[in-house]
């Protein structure tokens, strides 16, 4: 999550998250590119997916 966060604040400091959403929509390709919002989406969904794996594979949650 703070890869996630840490990678946002760098988009927005560089002006990739900048999406002008008025008068009319802008393309995702003008501002942030794509590879940058999928990486940012593939960071916030590790809890996510820790979480699944926590309740359905015993081995993750014995003690080392």
């Amino acid at each position: 999550v703070l890869f996630a966060l840490a990678l946002s604040l760098y988009a927005q400091v560089r002006g990739l998250a900048d999406y002008p959403y008025y008068p009319r929509l802008a393309p995702l390709t003008k501002g942030a590119s794509p590879a940058l919002l999928a990486v940012i989406l593939a960071g916030l969904s590790v809890p996510a997916i820790l979480s699944w794996g926590w309740q359905h594979w015993p081995y993750l949650r014995s003690k080392i």
